[in-house]
């Protein structure tokens, strides 16, 4: 009986353990000056990292030299025809530069509706921009393929919840059982 439920346990802290879950990240740019942006991009996002990859965004949050983007934010990745696609899927956000696609805008149809908010950063194509009309004073708007990327967890990954609870539970099952023994 006791093996079963040291089986068991193990079977459930596995998978507790390789379960995904949306974590909370923080990226930050520094533009270098490139086509008149100067300036400092952050933000938050929430996403599920897959190696150097970060899925499924959703939760964004970005400020501009202070100024916080009026949100929701959408996210999204740039085509090679200029076009923008829209969902959690899209976006391709990576701690390594050189492989980010990606676009926060504050509409998912800038056809209808006109993006005034976007931060778009594209290494493919080669650049990263930034524009905000709404809440600057002037259009920043250029591109800077050159400034500093940094994307980090915010919060490094937690004990699953369930171990612990586990833990207790089989502790309480041994000592029902060494009771019942004696």
């Amino acid at each position: 009986m006791i093996r079963q439920l040291i089986k068991a346990a193990v079977l459930v802290a596995a998978f507790a353990g390789a379960s995904a879950h949306a974590d909370t990240f923080d990226f930050s740019y520094t533009f270098n000056g490139a086509g008149g942006l100067g300036g400092t991009i952050t933000g938050s996002f929430q996403g599920t990292q897959n190696g150097q990859l970060v899925t499924d965004v959703s939760n964004v949050s970005v400020v501009f030299d202070g100024t916080a983007f009026n949100g929701p934010l959408f996210s999204g990745t740039s085509n090679s025809d200029g076009s923008l696609s829209y969902g959690p899927s899209a976006a391709v956000i990576s701690f390594n530069a050189s492989q980010n696609n990606f676009v926060f805008a504050d509409s998912n149809d800038p056809q209808a509706n006109g993006v005034t908010t976007a931060f778009l950063f594209n290494s493919t194509a080669g650049f990263t921009n930034a524009f905000n009309t709404n809440l600057l004073a002037n259009n920043t708007d250029g591109d800077d393929a050159t400034g500093q990327w940094s994307l980090k967890e915010a919060t490094p990954v937690p004990v699953p919840a369930a171990l612990p609870l586990l833990a207790s539970g089989l502790g309480f099952l041994f000592a029902k059982r060494r009771r019942r023994a004696a």
